[in-house]
């Protein structure tokens, strides 16, 4: 097909239809009937385009002309209600779910890495001492990991830990404008802090309390973490591997639906934000505040797997672009 004759042609027709939607608050009866009309015209137009063209600013300027067509021609917007329904139904567990493998080879070997690096410390006297002196690991494992729960109001500490949280995997997801290629140190890096932590507390006896203070809100936390991680590494491989899409269709798609986990995420370490401030330096027993902590994790996991199972069932991907905007051509 030659593009450049096809814009040509249908170039009128465009502008008529973007004169209309612009002027939509004063039209006619004949005039609404015509914007129907060019509405479903154009958007066979995209749909061709789409098939025979690899210019992404005309597809994506027919894109928008259609969306904002069909916003003309519904008249009024979903309830935000249901857009927020939606979203915790459809858009953040499908992409959640999408990533399973991503997500569960990102914790699998985090886990690995923290559980070897802690027994290396644990069980080496001269690596402890590289890291802090006999009188300095006293006070840690003693005093100052328990206190750092408990030293700050519960209230400006919960969001202390959700902002730090947040930000943490916003990184995550960050990193994926580099392919990702940062993000498996990031990891590293966090499973070191928990590996040296631990280490050092199972070297003084002290693992009960690591393992009671640390469950609590960690499952959460890190399963958060993970998910980012896993999303984000997603996104940068769909740059090399777009699948049978073209590369900056998939990448579109993909880095739009990866905002659905970013917000969603927010919500995720604001839970777990809470936990950790109310719950972790609680003085209800260590079965009590662990059990709540498992019983937190296992919700987010059921809830990701239910509905992110039957949106992807149903063809969902959680692109937040993804009304239809291609009319039936018979």
């Amino acid at each position: 097909m030659d593009i450049d004759a096809f814009v040509t042609a249908h170039r009128p027709v465009w502008d008529r239809l973007d004169h209309l939607i612009k002027n939509r608050s004063s039209l006619t009866g004949a005039e609404v009937d015509e914007l129907v009309d060019l509405y479903q015209r154009v958007s066979t137009h995209l749909s061709i385009v789409r098939s025979a063209s690899k210019d992404p600013m005309l597809t994506g300027r027919l894109s928008a002309l259609v969306a904002r067509a069909r916003s003309a021609v519904t008249g009024a917007h979903t309830p935000a209600w249901r857009e927020l329904v939606r979203f915790f139904t459809v858009s953040f567990p499908v992409v959640a779910y999408r990533a399973r493998w991503w997500w569960l080879a990102s914790a699998l070997a985090f886990l690995a890495v923290a559980f070897a690096m802690g027994t290396w410390v644990a069980g080496n006297p001269e690596v402890q001492a590289a890291i802090a002196t006999p009188d300095e690991i006293t006070q840690l494992v003693n005093e100052d990991f328990a206190d750092y729960y408990s030293e700050n109001p519960a209230a400006s500490f919960a969001t202390q830990v959700w902002v730090n949280n947040a930000w943490v995997s916003a990184l995550m997801i960050i990193y994926s404008v580099l392919l990702g290629l940062p993000i498996p140190y990031a990891l590293y890096a966090n499973a070191e802090n928990v590996a040296v932590s631990g280490g050092l507390m199972a070297s003084r006896d002290k693992l009960d309390i690591f393992f009671g203070l640390i469950m609590p809100h960690g499952l959460l936390e890190l399963t958060a973490v993970f998910l980012a991680a896993a999303v984000g590494m997603r996104l940068g491989w769909t740059v090399i591997d777009p699948g049978p899409r073209k590369r900056v269709e998939a990448l579109a798609e993909q880095g739009r639906a990866v905002m659905s986990v970013a917000l969603g995420l927010v919500v995720v370490l604001f839970v777990s934000g809470l936990i950790e401030a109310f719950v972790t330096p609680s003085g209800l027993p260590t079965w009590a505040r662990v059990g709540i902590g498992v019983l937190a994790e296992l919700t987010f996991l059921a809830y990701v797997i239910v509905f992110g199972r039957r949106a992807l069932r149903e063809n969902e991907t959680g692109d937040i672009e993804r009304a239809p905007d291609v009319a039936p051509t018979a």
